[in-house]
């Protein structure tokens, strides 16, 4: 048994999954997921609340129990009973909790055996590219989420449908605290970023069409209004909205990404094969060490 533990929104999560299916392939035993992190009640005062959000893909799931999920953590605040029951299980059936070090892809986890509890981001393709195929199977969309909405139809028939990203929910105004809350470390990518991005696509092909994406429109509408041939994307602020932006991402031709787990995945599992994506070189300041500086696949164009 391969247990991963869940952290983070959608595209974090969705790299934990590929990363705990690979290793749950490579050692021909079942995958199982751990949501404590995501039910925890500890986070920090100005964390965004993540929820589950894996199930709105097809494939079929199983979530670790609390005894199997002690099994690899222990009971640190148990009775003495269960601290030498765990201390026995562990010396009978050896189990390893590995937890991610460091930011850089390192391939000594992709040897990790049966048994273990994997935590950590993961966000690099290395750690699942040997199961890409089976990966990106097991990620498409429930049916029920979709819809054949205008927006799919309009990419469709695009001459060369561009996905473009703005990343903005980390940079909002808490109502209650009436402080703006940033998550540490991540860039707000600048306009000239984008208008690199655009100038790009529009030499290549001067009829391509830009959709763009993002929890925050009233921002791109007024900062992106020099964008002529420009869609802003409307869809519900729910899991349904985000299964939806997802499909419609994954249709268009090719993608300007931002600083995001959720562009990067939307770039990722783009249909076409001969997609071009064009990715950040900035994806964290220099200071911040939970997200790697190689997320970006070696195909993807940097600016």
């Amino acid at each position: 048994m391969i247990i991963v533990r869940l952290q983070g929104g959608l595209g974090n999560q969705m790299f934990q999954y590929a990363f705990g299916k690979t290793l749950a392939l490579k050692n021909n035993t079942v995958l199982k997921l751990d949501l404590t992190l995501l039910n925890s009640s500890n986070n920090a005062d100005n964390a965004i609340k993540r929820d589950f959000e894996l199930d709105i893909f097809n494939f079929k799931y199983e979530l670790a129990n609390e005894n199997e999920i002690a099994f690899y953590n222990g009971y640190p605040n148990g009775n003495i009973f269960q601290r030498l029951l765990y201390k026995f299980q562990k010396f009978v059936h050896p189990r390893n909790l590995i937890i991610q070090e460091g930011n850089l892809f390192n391939p000594v986890y992709l040897e990790t055996s049966d048994n273990a509890c994997v935590v950590g981001r993961w966000q690099s393709e290395k750690y699942f590219e040997a199961c890409r195929g089976e990966i990106i199977n097991e990620l498409t969309i429930k049916e029920e989420l979709l819809t054949n909405s205008n927006y799919e139809r309009e990419i469709l028939n695009s001459n060369y449908a561009v996905s473009l990203h703005v990343r903005r929910e980390d940079v909002v105004l808490d109502n209650q605290k009436k402080v703006k809350r940033v998550h540490l470390g991540y860039n707000t990518l600048s306009i000239e970023y984008y208008q690199k991005a655009i100038n790009y696509f529009i030499n290549e092909n001067k009829n391509c069409k830009f959709f763009i994406f993002s929890e925050d429109l009233d921002w791109c509408k007024k900062n992106l209004d020099f964008i002529t041939n420009a869609v802003f994307v409307e869809t519900e602020k729910s899991k349904k909205g985000m299964a939806a932006d997802l499909h419609l991402m994954s249709i268009c031709k090719s993608y300007i990404t931002s600083n995001s787990t959720f562009s990067w995945w939307g770039a990722y599992l783009g249909k076409h094969q001969d997609k071009k994506i064009i990715a950040p070189i900035e994806w964290v300041n220099s200071t911040f060490e939970l997200s790697p500086r190689n997320i970006f696949p070696e195909s993807w164009i940097k600016i």
